[in-house]
This record gives C-alpha cells, sequence and structure tokens, in this order.
C-alpha cells in the first residue's frame, strides 16, 4: 500500500509531463500521485519549473512558473494545441510571483486530461 489517500489515482510517467523525459514505465520508475479533490480541484504532481502562461497559448506572455510538486489545479480548459498533443490547459497559482495563469497539460503527470471530476473554467 503506497498510502496516498482515498481516492487518489496513481499515474506513471508514461503520458503527461513524463512523456517527454522518460520511456515506457517500468516497475522501477516511481508512481506519481495525481487526484481530484471532493472539491473538483486536481492536486497533481507537475514538472518543476515549468511556465504559466496569460492565455492558453504558448505565444502569450508568461506569467510565472511552478517551482512546486505537487500543486493544487483550479479547472481546466481548452486552449491551443501545445507539446502534449492535445488542447487541455490547467488553471493555477504559481509560485515566484503569486500570479494565476495556464498551463499546458504536457507538465502535469496525469494519466488522462482532463481528469474525471475535474472543473471546466
Amino acid at each position: 500500500m503506497l498510502g496516498l489517500g482515498a481516492g487518489a489515482c496513481i499515474a506513471m510517467t508514461t503520458g503527461g509531463a513524463g512523456a517527454t523525459e522518460s520511456a515506457p514505465a517500468t516497475s522501477k520508475q516511481v508512481a506519481r500521485t495525481c487526484h481530484v479533490r471532493s472539491d473538483g480541484k486536481l492536486l497533481c504532481e507537475n514538472k518543476r519549473g515549468a511556465p504559466l502562461y496569460q492565455h492558453r497559448s504558448t505565444g502569450s506572455r508568461i506569467v510565472d512558473y511552478l517551482d512546486t510538486s505537487p500543486s493544487v489545479f483550479a479547472c481546466w480548459g481548452e486552449g491551443d494545441l501545445h507539446a502534449g498533443g492535445n488542447r487541455i490547459w490547467y488553471w493555477t497559482n504559481g509560485d515566484r510571483t503569486k500570479q494565476w495563469g495556464n498551463i499546458p497539460a504536457v507538465h502535469l503527470y496525469t494519466s488522462v486530461d482532463p481528469p474525471a471530476g475535474m472543473k471546466k473554467c
């Protein structure tokens, strides 16, 4: 038992942020925590240092960065296609300047985007 708490989902690093960082999952890789809380927000591990954008587009201004992991993501929405191969973006509060911004799903360790039960922005 991993002790992740009730309702926790475990995702291996085969999708999301891990897709560009690792080979297919093996038993030696660390399981990632990622689950939708009862308030509809997502608590999920994410790539540290990932930028938050003003809009759901990598062409928009960077407003902050995520340096901590896991982070809480308030909601999701559709935006520009990003390196993760989908159009799902998450809304969260940054760590350096405390600005709110959008982060492409590719930087989260989700197993599916968006996770079932998460609020839509």
